[in-house]
């Protein structure tokens, strides 16, 4: 299963303290666990964010899933740089973005079995998954939903948008460009659901689901 493509949906504006933690959730579809996704911060006068993402690899549930990326930039979000690793089971990856003016540029990029449809454009402002799903995860206080951006991954680019209450956001994860036609043609909406829950900093992601091919994926924090 793609953690990638399921977590690759949210994004991040980092909070005003400084310091380090780690934030550990929880994967689950309907009833079974099924990974564990850890998000390692530092914060400063910019940001550093390691995004590790694992299955448990449960026979005739879901594959042996391996993904690490980290991400580095200035507070907004505006990465820097990004480095991406990963194995599907059936897809090995690796990634390298720089960023320029605002936009991201691909330094390098390897995929086996190599990628036979033409990568997406990169668009301007558009974050990586790394520091897409730190946005999502800490929020300033009383700004937790109305997210618009875009993700770019080095092939993929999609669009993320949320909106509702204080602690309740509800969005979609939209392809743009860059995915198969079969995936094009097998769906492009995936319909979000965030809650957060308020820390002395502002919020920070309690439980998210979001829709998949698969079915409902729910992360819990642990």
């Amino acid at each position: 299963m793609a953690f990638a493509r399921i977590v690759a949906a949210v994004w991040l504006a980092v909070a005003s303290a400084a310091g380090a933690e780690t934030l550990e959730y929880d994967l689950r579809l309907g009833a079974v666990k099924v990974g564990l996704l850890q998000l390692q911060v530092t914060r400063g006068e910019g940001y550093q964010a390691r995004l590790a993402i694992r299955s448990t690899g449960l026979a005739g549930v879901v594959r042996a899933v391996r993904f690490e990326a980290t991400a580095e930039g200035a507070p907004g979000p505006a990465p820097a740089r990004y480095r991406e690793t990963a194995d599907t089971g059936r897809r090995e990856s690796e990634v390298v973005l720089e960023w320029a003016g605002g936009s991201p540029m691909v330094r390098s990029y390897r995929a086996s079995p190599p990628d036979v449809t033409p990568p997406a454009a990169p668009a301007a402002g558009a974050l990586d998954p790394a520091s897409a799903f730190l946005a999502a995860m800490i929020r300033p206080a009383g700004a937790p939903c109305a997210l618009d951006f875009a993700v770019f991954d080095g092939q993929r680019l999609s669009q993320v948008t949320l909106a509702g209450g204080q602690g309740d956001c509800r969005g979609s994860f939209r392809r743009i460009a860059g995915y198969r036609p079969d995936e094009m043609e097998e769906r492009r909406d995936f319909p979000l659901r965030l809650t957060y829950a308020e820390t002395p900093d502002g919020r920070v992601l309690d439980e998210a689901e979001v829709q998949t091919l698969y079915g409902k994926v729910r992360l819990k924090r642990r």
